[in-house]
């Protein structure tokens, strides 16, 4: 009876340690499979990164999980799925205006990237069933301006109820390249803090609707892109659909050294919000904020509560980049944030004097041709091998 019991108690044992080693075996293979995708759920091994990207999308419709196809991991390269951001970059009908967008135009010229597009460029792909070129679109970006002259018009435009959206080309302006096809123009009177910012990102959620962009990007007409810089961002924090949900990326700001309200009634009005739902803590973003387009559109029906919300004129302090930042975390949903420092930017702000832009102009005449720039040679990350060991830590 005991040699019996004994016996069970070694195959029990003895079972234990196989189940426990081929537990572990799995584990391990999985990790490997996923060190070759770089730990990103969107990556796929595919030799198509177009009929990965559909595939994917389409399996992902009614369940959001991938299936990642492993092959000789060792010799076939981790492709990408690649999110689209449409960047709109906030310019006026100035001379000014004028001269920043002679700056971002001359800038994509020195690139000559075809992951670059124009809005109007990539709707004539979409319309000509462009495959090709239209997968090849990551950044599509576009000048926002406000054209609406009119005294009485409006300074915001959030739906489709009362005003339409774009104004007709021509407009009679006072630099004529504001009638140029990379330009939208808004149906709102130019402003800066009166619900511009709120037009585009509605406008961006139209977009995408019909063009699956996955991301929105409201850029100031002095912070120029780092174009290399920005796509190694994005490769890293940017998932396509359907992973792009309530992802919001920017800058910190501390309000505690504001100037004190004018006047301290209004104290409860502005901060209760953030008093009782975030402990106090307040961020908002500057120069450059971009979101996922759910998010876009969550802005645009947010954008007409927050006048009214708590009391009479609402959260609103007059600053667009801290009121619309507050209207994204209104959201029910919590908000993946994507916090940038300083040494993490993927622009430059303030370009306003020409000695800076110039600088600006060598170094990416540099970085292009391969030559030192202040003492080293800057990366391009072009190529997809470039973009797959950057991923994976090979390079700096």
């Amino acid at each position: 009876m005991a040699m019996s019991r004994n016996f069970l108690l070694n195959f029990v044992v003895l079972t234990s340690i196989v189940l426990t080693l081929l537990n572990g075996a799995i584990l391990l293979k999985s990790r490997r499979v996923n060190t070759q995708n770089g730990g990103f759920p969107w990556r796929s091994d595919s030799s198509s990164t177009i009929s990965t990207r559909r595939r994917l999308q389409e399996e992902n419709e009614d369940e959001r999980t991938t299936t990642t196809t492993t092959t000789s991991a060792e010799t076939t390269p981790t492709k990408l799925i690649r999110s689209k951001t449409l960047v709109g970059i906030f310019v006026d009908d100035s001379f000014n205006g004028c001269s920043y967008r002679k700056r971002h135009r001359s800038l994509f010229k020195i690139w000559n990237d075809s992951r670059v597009c124009t809005l109007a460029d990539f709707q004539t792909y979409f319309n000509a069933n462009d495959e090709v070129n239209k997968e090849r679109c990551e950044l599509i970006y576009t000048f926002v301006a406000g054209v609406n002259k009119d005294k009485d018009g409006p300074t915001e435009i959030v739906n489709n109820a009362t005003h339409k959206l774009l104004v007709d080309r021509p407009v009679v302006a006072y630099k004529q390249d504001l009638n140029d096809p990379d330009v939208t123009l808004l149906n709102i009177r130019e402003n800066m803090n009166d619900g511009k910012s709120q037009t585009f990102f509605y406008f961006a959620s139209v977009m995408s609707q019909t063009y699956g962009f996955e991301y929105a990007m409201k850029l100031d007409a002095d912070a120029m892109l780092h174009l290399h810089d920005f796509f190694l961002f994005a490769d890293k924090n940017l998932p396509p659909a359907p992973w792009n949900t309530n992802i919001f990326v920017g800058a910190l700001r501390d309000k505690y050294y504001w100037p004190p309200k004018a006047n301290p009634a209004d104290m409860s009005r502005l901060e209760s919000f953030w008093g009782n739902e975030y402990d106090g803590v307040h961020v908002y973003t500057g120069q450059m904020y971009l979101m996922s387009t759910d998010l876009a559109a969550f802005v645009a029906t947010e954008a007409p509560m927050s006048r009214t919300r708590i009391g009479p004129g609402g959260y609103l302090e007059g600053h667009e980049d801290h009121d619309l930042s507050a209207m994204v975390f209104h959201s029910p949903t919590p908000i993946h944030m994507v916090t940038i420092g300083k040494t993490q930017r993927f622009w430059e702000h303030p370009v306003k004097g020409q000695p800076r832009y110039e600088r600006i102009l060598r170094r990416e005449n540099a970085r292009m041709a391969e030559e030192r720039f202040e003492g080293r040679i800057l990366r391009r990350y072009t190529s997809e091998e470039a973009r797959q060991a950057a991923l994976l830590g090979v390079v700096s």
